[in-house]
Order: structure tokens, then sequence, then C-alpha cells
């Protein structure tokens, strides 16, 4: 069974007292808005952190009330937002003890003897966890601070997920890390003494150079009197140019002003004539708009007297419409008429031919049997009159 060892418990302990100091800060934090609060605090930096924990604990109130029940993945988010939130408002309050002083100051009196005491938070030396560490005495102490943390943490968590195995190869590795950390340390002496002789060498080549450097100095120097010098000759020239040149400047200048005048003459000329053109122009324009107007009005009497006779005629191809339509439906019903008319009279004609066809067949038929029937009396009398003969 793995044990740790005494640093690796020390860490532990640390971890759990700086969790213990969060804790303890994060019971003066209310959960709801307050804006008498947040008039209160000066450093923006808490402000929006504490409306940024509001926000979350709002978040997380909907979703025990089972607003965001139905998606997971958004349950997880809020969760680790709110986390997030915690970790830098605690974070922000340990190095503001201003404003941890209003978190303190708005608890009431009888309120406060049920939560822990925060005086430590403001005493010189802050516990394990508290990030008050001053810049400008120790650079690299939060730096430092917050690597060992993450370490802490991982380390940890390796070692709560590690087996029995895994520890022993880590032991391996562990021993091999050793003996090349021996290694590197014999390394690194005998690159110490090279150090410390090529540092002699280079003191020796540093003197030359500091030799050669004086000598470039006075050299220097020298240059500096000579170009003084130069300077000085050159301002003496630069000022004789520039005088000449403010002559020549004043004289182009009033030629430029003389130039100017003519320019402005001819500008008051061209106004002048443009007024006029303008004037003539806006006659014209006045005429021509008189005219127009003219024009619209002549065309809006001739477009009503158009609507005039556009109206009767639409009225009186209405009243046609209407009477054709009329006439439409009469003569239809007529050709209807005539139609049902000549179809009786073909129905008519076909009966009256089989009636005479019927009326043949009868007379046909009429004039058998009459022939029958006399043939029959005949040869009956005839017979009667032979047999009347004998007796």
């Amino acid at each position: 069974m793995n044990t740790l060892t005494g640093i690796e418990a020390e860490r532990v302990v640390q971890i759990l007292k700086h969790v213990s100091d969060r804790l303890q800060v994060l019971c003066y934090v209310p959960t709801e808005f307050n804006e008498d609060l947040l008039n209160e605090m000066t450093n923006d930096a808490t402000i929006e952190l504490l409306e940024r924990q509001w926000t979350a604990e709002e978040q997380l109130k909907n979703l025990n009330d089972g607003a965001f029940a139905d998606v997971g993945g958004r349950d997880i988010s809020v969760i680790k937002a709110a986390h997030r939130s915690v970790r830098a408002l605690t974070r922000q309050l340990l190095t503001d003890p201003e404003s941890l002083q209003v978190l303190i100051d708005s608890v009431k009196e009888e309120d406060r003897k049920h939560l822990p005491s925060l005086q430590h938070f403001f005493g010189k030396l802050p516990p394990l966890g508290h990030e008050t560490v001053s810049p400008e005495s120790n650079p690299n102490a939060l730096t430092n601070f917050i690597i060992y943390l993450n370490d802490l943490s991982t380390f940890i968590q390796q070692r709560l997920t590690t087996t029995v195995e895994d520890e022993a190869a880590n032991r391996t590795i562990l021993q091999d890390l050793t003996e090349k950390e021996r290694h590197a340390e014999e390394s690194k002496i005998a690159l110490e003494s090279k150090f410390k002789e090529i540092t002699e060498e280079k003191a020796a080549v540093t003197f030359g150079l500091d030799s050669t450097l004086k000598k470039l100095e006075l050299e220097l120097q020298d240059l500096k009197s000579s170009n003084k010098v130069e300077i000085d000759l050159i301002q003496v020239e630069m000022g004789e140019a520039i005088r000449k040149a403010e002559v020549d400047h004043d004289l182009k200048m009033r030629q430029l002003h003389d130039h100017v005048d003519g320019l402005e003459r001819q500008l008051s000329d061209v106004v002048e004539k443009n007024r006029e053109e303008e004037q003539r122009l806006r006659k014209d324009k006045t005429r021509a708009e008189h005219a127009l107007n003219n024009q619209i009005q002549q065309y809006d009497a001739d477009m009503l007297t158009k609507k005039k006779d556009y109206d009767e005629l639409l009225k009186e191809y209405t009243e046609e419409l209407n009477e054709y339509k009329l006439l439409c439906e009469y003569f239809e019903r007529v050709d209807l008429d005539s139609a049902h008319e000549e179809a009786e009279a073909k129905k008519l004609e076909l009966v009256r031919k089989r009636e005479e066809y019927g009326m043949m067949f009868i007379n046909i038929a009429c004039a058998k049997i009459q022939a029958l029937w006399r043939g029959k009396l005949i040869r009956y009398n005839y017979l009667k009159s032979k047999n009347g003969k004998k007796g």
C-alpha cells in the first residue's frame, strides 16, 4: 500500500488549509445581487468577479429548478463555470483586503458570530495560498508558487491513481534520474573549472581591450574637437545661406502676392460676368417654368375632357355589352328551340315512315288473307254446286 512522505503530506496539508481559507472567505459572499455592496467597493476587478459569481449562482439555481434538465452538456458547463467563478473571486478577495472588509461589514453582527473569523487575512504574513506576494521584493515568487501548486496538484492526482506496479516503475525511473543528476553534477563541476579558466583568459583579453578602448576614446576626443571646428564653420556657412534664402523668399513672396492680386481681380471679373449670366439664365428658367406650367394646365384640362369622353364611351360600351349579352342569350335560346324542333321533326318523319312501312305489310297480309279466303269460298261453292247436280 502506498504511503505519503513527510514533504508530500505537508504539501497536502497546506493545500487543504488553502482550500479551507477560500471557503472561509466564500462564507461572506452573498448569493444574490446587491447594488449597495458594489457601490461601496472601489476595485473594478472585484466588482466584475462578484457580478459573474452572482450570475453563476442564478444559473445554478435555475439548474436545480429543472430549467436546463433537458441538456446534459449544458449542466456540466454551468457547473464548471460556477467553479471557475468561485476560484477567481476568492483569489481576488484574498488580494483585495478592502473589498473583503466591505463584505465582512455587510454581514449583520448576530450572523457574524456564526461565521469564521478572517482577521488572519489582514496580518502581515497571510497563510499559504494567499496570493499577496509583492512583485517588487520577489518578482518570481508568485510565478514559482503557481508552478509549485500546479505540480503538486498533478503529483497528488498521479499518486492517487497510481498502482503498485506503476509505483515500482516510477521508483526505477527516479533512480535513473538520480544517477543522471549525479553525472550532470560532475559535468557541472568540470564545466565550472573550465569556465573559470576561460574567464581568466577573457579577463586578460578584456584588459587589452580596455587599453585599446582608452586609446580609441582619446582619438575620439580629438575627432570631436576637430568636428566642433568644422561644425562652427558649417553653421556660419549655413547662416549665410539661410539669410540669402530669406531674401529670395521675401522676393518670391512679393511676386506671389502680386500674382495673387492679379488673380483676385480676374476672379472678381469672372464672378461679375457669371452673375450676369446667372441672372439671364434665371430669367430664361422662369419663362420656361411659366410655359411649362401653362402646358401642364392645358394637359390637365385636355385630360379631364378626355376622361369625361372616356367615361361616356365606357358607359355606352357597358350598356351595349349588357344588351349584347341579353341578345346572345335570346338567340342562343332561339337556336336551341330550332334545334329541338328539327330533332322532333326528324323523329316524327321516322315514325311516319315506320308507320307507312307497317301499313304496307298489313295491306299485303290482308290481300293474302282475302285471296285465301276467296279461294276457299270459291272452291267450297264449286264443290257444293257440283254435288247438287249429281243429286
